[in-house]
C-alpha cells in the first residue's frame, strides 16, 4: 500500500467521522451502535481495498 491510498483512506475515514459527530441524537436512537461500527469499518476497509486497484487501472 502506497503513501497515496493511506492519505485517501484516511480523509474518508475523518469525512465519516465528522459526519458522525454532526448527526441527530434521533439517529443514534434508531440505529445500534454496532451497525455503525460496522459500517465505518466496512466503509473505511472498502477504500484501502480499492484504492491501490484504481491507481494500477488508471
Amino acid at each position: 500500500m502506497n503513501f497515496s491510498s493511506l492519505a485517501a483512506a484516511q480523509r474518508c475515514h475523518d469525512g465519516i467521522l465528522r459526519t458522525i459527530f454532526r448527526a441527530a441524537m434521533s439517529f443514534f436512537h434508531a440505529n445500534p451502535v454496532g451497525r455503525l461500527i460496522n459500517r465505518f469499518a466496512k466503509d473505511s476497509g472498502a477504500s484501502v481495498e480499492t484504492m491501490p486497484f484504481l491507481r494500477t487501472c488508471s
